[in-house]
């Protein structure tokens, strides 16, 4: 069962809020990446991308909402027996120039071949994927190869089934590729390559050959149109996607007050239930 939409979006919306807040708190003038992603799916029990450029995922077969990453109930999927997300082939994904994905994942047993986080054309456009289904793996991001083999970088030591890594995956025709794990850099290639995209983008899943599906979870999965650099991967890794769309200091102030009164106008609005007290969330379909 997926996550309730509107707690969904209620939650995408205190993300935003408590980055806010936090840079204020902090004084920091430069504590976000510059970068806005292209598509944001952070994966809140729903397909929606909350970049803002409506390039909402569809949802086939099994895939459940889990706790995310940092222990947050509903804020991850959790894919399993070739459920996947279908992502369509969007012109704004099928990026040519630099490229960054940034994803939270943890993986179990399982899963088929070589499962895929995130896979666009696969070896000629961009992936992530796993080695094999067991309990330790190499983690691979194969970047473009048009007429040839793609930059592929790779992990140096094998990540563990059972726990949560950042990954974040940097492409770029004219540096090759590199990778990073929980804000490190651990391979790079500079073989110059170029990507070319067809079929459509799928998360959880081969998109060219509808298989290498993948058992385990994602979370907050983000791609820019931008090679961000190991500082940006760094902040990423800390603070995730939301932080890249909060203003310098001084607009914070005014996004933190339109908050706080949005908020209390939807408290004030909504009906008291019988009793005074309120029920647990349902799930939805």
């Amino acid at each position: 069962m997926t996550r309730p939409a509107h707690l969904a979006r209620h939650r995408r919306r205190l993300r935003l809020l408590a980055a806010a807040l936090a840079l204020a708190a902090s004084g920091a003038t430069h504590a976000i990446p510059a970068a806005v992603p292209v598509a944001w799916y952070p994966l809140d029990g729903d397909a929606a991308d909350a970049s803002g450029n409506g390039l909402d995922g569809t949802i086939h077969g099994s895939v459940t909402a889990t706790a995310g990453h940092d222990g947050t109930p509903w804020a991850a999927l959790a894919f399993d027996a070739g459920g996947y997300i279908d992502l369509g082939s969007p012109s704004a994904l099928q990026i040519t120039g630099p490229l960054t994905l940034s994803v939270w994942i943890r993986f179990e047993v399982g899963g088929s071949w070589n499962p895929r986080i995130l896979s666009y054309n696969d070896h000629h456009g961009y992936t992530l994927f796993t080695w094999g289904t067991g309990t330790a793996r190499t983690l691979s991001f194969d970047y473009g190869g048009v007429g040839g083999s793609p930059a592929r970088v790779s992990t140096p030591d094998p990540l563990e089934a059972g726990r949560w890594y950042h990954i974040a995956a940097v492409g770029d025709p004219a540096d090759g590729a590199r990778l990073y794990v929980d804000g490190m850099l651990v391979a790079s290639n500079p073989l110059a390559v170029v990507p070319e995209f067809a079929g459509s983008a799928n998360i959880g899943r081969k998109s060219s050959w509808a298989w290498d599906w993948w058992r385990g979870a994602i979370d907050d999965l983000a791609i820019y149109d931008v090679a961000l650099d190991a500082e940006a991967v760094r902040r990423l890794a800390a603070d995730g996607p939301a932080t890249a769309s909060v203003p310098e200091p001084a607009s914070l102030a005014l996004l933190v007050t339109g908050a706080l009164i949005a908020a209390a106008g939807r408290r004030r609005a909504r009906p008291r239930r019988p009793g005074g007290a309120g029920t647990a969330p349902t799930s939805g379909r």
